[in-house]
């Protein structure tokens, strides 16, 4: 095969060439020779050939970049540029130019000449054109593409002389590519045809989008109609108009026969727990064991948690964009996760520092997404903390929960169910928050055991990238630590322990919504004991999700998440890891947060999410109220549960919930993080009882057989508190 001696001279309508001599100066490494003439073609290769040249399917099978010589993405009229090409393996190249108006024109090889064939070596950059040649911008002005399509084998293009403009050409070449038979070129096509040679998926494309303009202040204006346009197909552009009132989304059905449960308020069953637990306190002296009369001995102590968050605090800013692509094959994870992530400065190099508004934040994902179309979503890399209302006073509590003899309609309906919740095998959990304590005896057996990595061998035996990954995995650490020193609160063994809990007669021991579960913990969250806030990024947080659906787990808990916006949630939501909790079947529970707001209208991510394999989760009381925690200051109760009559879709309990926040302690705590765990653990034994059943049946009999609770209609979808009595006798 002879290398290309001249870039042929095209008319492109919106970018010429000039002064165009010699492209290569030498010869190139030998690659095999083309086949001569065609040959049959395969089912495979018909498919294959008909993804090369689709100019809106960008997938790759190798790495392959094309960008400007000098960086930039916009010129103005008469400027001129220069494009270089690289590849990770050595192959043969194919350069079209698409104008404003679609029009595509060959720049590389000339249509119908195999002996101007270009290849490129791996390692080496191939600049177009060269030797002091460059493309001149030109009208029309717009958006100008530049596809370059790589393969180990020639691929060339043949027209006849009838055909037309060399556009007209290309324009035959792609139908017809596209409707290609194996017998080869179909009928109609003017003779047109295309050889591929043993193309098969050993290909490449990538695209490089420029604007140009008359002058800078044209540029301006095209660029930010382009970037409309992106934002446009992204869902991601602001409305012409302002929204009408959001309408209210159909309720699930009713199944629960049972009346509407009223608020009590007189006297305050909430008031009643609260003094039940300040007399533990104050006659055991700091600690008893639960459900044991007095003289028992002592169990574990009664302590208040140390702030878990300052959940009414703003964030950090937003230093870095995850930026998520179509995984490249080859590259690390890439075949198996179907996708690649990398961390990329927010601003762009050179800018200026300081907080981006959201209007420069879409233009920023916008300039990102529009010269790299291999991208699938760009998401700020926030910051997510832990949905647990700080104590403030040093008393425990009752579980409630499980059973309400102040107010007997406002609990879960454990109780009645509790010999046939001991016998089942529920669903494996996955608790990503911030680990849990490993030496906690009250919880241990409950915790999950890798068995194909065998610990302390400093051997990554199970091949997936994490070494002696026992118990599960710190990725905010990036280590096996799911814990910081015993005696630190630990927001995730908290979650874990109102999940799990058995042994009710041992002194400290209490019940769990399952007796017989089994958790992942994985961490994302890192508990800093000076601030005494844990916290964690996005990024952590979506590798701690897909770790635990990859081992197993059926159900996630996701206590955590922060203050968001529309556009976060849309980019989110763009995220190929939750279609793929989708496919995999993966019921996802999310409290809905403690910032006492409409999520409806201020969003909170990850809760916010519009996806059909989600519990999003708010708290309620001991009274039916949405959650209130106690000031012992100003002796007054506050709510502190978030609501939203779309977003929300049920209530469960989430005030003064019992649970283990260390090792040797027992507590109390406050907030929709203590709530979501109580519906992870029924959704697990639901799904113990019927493991037939998907994940759309599970979350039905959650949401269908819920009990209503007068003042929660307007506060989530489904109007009431969660039912397991109920939902264990659901029918599909």
């Amino acid at each position: 095969m002879t290398k290309m001696s001249k870039i042929p001279t095209l008319a492109l309508p919106c970018l010429v060439l000039s002064s165009i001599t010699a492209c290569l100066n030498a010869a190139p490494p030998a690659l095999p020779a083309a086949p001569q003439g065609k040959r049959e073609m395969r089912a495979n290769d018909t498919r294959s050939t008909g993804e090369l040249v689709d100019l809106d399917r960008l997938d790759e099978k190798f790495g392959l970049t094309i960008a400007t010589a000098d960086g930039r993405a916009e010129y103005v009229e008469g400027e001129r540029f220069t494009v270089n090409i690289s590849a990770a393996i050595d192959c043969y190249i194919t350069l079209i130019a698409i104008d404003p108006a679609g029009e595509a024109t060959v720049l590389v090889p000339r249509p119908g000449d195999e002996s101007a064939q270009v290849m490129i070596s791996h390692g080496e950059t191939l600049t177009v054109p060269s030797n002091g040649a460059a493309f001149k911008a030109q009208p029309p002005h717009g958006l100008t593409r530049l596809k370059v399509i790589a393969t180990t084998e020639p691929l060339v293009l043949v027209a006849s002389k009838d055909v037309g403009k060399p556009s007209d050409r290309v324009r035959l070449v792609i139908d017809s590519v596209k409707r290609l038979k194996a017998s080869g070129a179909p009928a109609g096509s003017k003779g047109v045809g295309i050889d591929t040679g043993d193309v098969d998926e050993h290909w490449a494309t990538a695209e490089l989008r420029l604007i140009t303009g008359k002058d800078k202040s044209d540029v301006a204006k095209r660029r930010a109609e382009q970037n409309r346009s992106i934002l446009d197909k992204l869902r991601l552009a602001e409305p012409e108009e302002a929204d009408a009132p959001q309408a209210a989304k159909e309720r699930p059905p009713r199944l629960n026969t049972k009346p509407e449960a009223s608020v009590m308020s007189n006297p305050d069953p909430a008031d009643e727990y609260r003094e039940r637990w300040e007399g533990v306190i104050r006659a055991m002296n700091g600690s008893k064991s639960i459900g044991t009369p007095a003289g028992v001995p002592t169990g574990t102590k009664f302590v208040a948690p140390p702030p878990v968050i300052k959940s009414r605090v703003e964030p950090r800013p937003v230093t870095d964009l995850l930026v998520v692509r179509r995984a490249v094959a080859g590259s690390k994870g890439g075949p198996a996760k179907g996708y690649s992530t990398e961390r990329v400065p927010l601003a762009p190099a050179g800018s200026k520092a300081g907080p981006m508004t959201e209007e420069a934040l879409k233009l920023r994902i916008a300039e990102l997404r529009a010269n790299d179309p291999t991208i699938t979503t760009i998401i700020p890399n926030r910051q997510w903390t832990t949905f647990a209302e700080p104590p403030t006073n040093p008393f425990s509590n009752l579980q409630w929960h499980l059973h309400n003899d102040v107010a007997s309609d406002i609990d879960v309906n454990w109780l009645i169910n509790a010999v046939d919740v001991i016998d089942i095998t529920p669903a494996l959990v996955g608790v990503v928050d911030q680990g849990v304590h490993l030496n906690e005896t009250r919880l241990s057996r409950f915790l999950w055991t890798n068995s194909k990595e065998i610990p302390g061998n400093g051997i990554d035996d199970d091949s997936n990238g994490l070494i002696d990954d026992v118990h599960g995995w710190n990725f905010a650490s990036n280590s096996t630590d799911l814990s910081t020193d015993d005696t630190s609160f630990n927001h995730g063994t908290y979650c874990t322990s109102i999940i799990v809990g058995s042994e009710t007669g041992k002194p400290g021991w209490f019940w769990g919504i399952e007796s017989n579960g089994t958790v992942i913990p994985v961490a994302c969250m890192a508990f800093d004991k000076e601030s005494g806030t844990a916290t964690g990024t996005l990024e952590n947080t979506l590798q701690a999700i897909r770790y635990a659906a990859d081992n197993g787990a059926k159900v996630i808990n996701l206590s955590l998440g922060g203050s968001s916006s529309e556009l976060d949630i849309a980019l989110l939501n763009l995220h190929p890891l939750f279609d793929e909790l989708e496919q995999k079947g993966v019921l996802l529970v999310i409290a809905a947060g403690n910032e006492n707001k409409d999520i409806d209208t201020n969003p909170v991510s990850p809760a916010s999410l519009p996806r059909p394999n989600t519990i999003v989760v708010m708290a309620i009381d001991p009274s039916g109220n949405p959650g209130r925690a106690w000031d012992p200051q100003t002796k007054t109760w506050s709510q502190y549960s978030n609501w939203g009559r779309n977003t929300v879709h049920v209530a469960a309990p989430g005030t003064m919930i019992l649970g283990i926040p260390a090792v040797d302690q027992t507590s109390y705590g406050d907030g929709t993080s203590f709530a979501a765990p109580i519906v992870t653990g029924m959704a697990a034994v639901l799904w113990g009882k019927h493991p037939e059943w998907d994940v759309a049946t599970v979350r039905r009999a959650i949401l269908e057989t819920v009990r209503p609770i007068a003042g929660l209609d307007d506060k989530c979808l489904t109007g009431g508190m969660v039912d397991l009595d109920a939902a264990m006798k659901f029918t599909p």
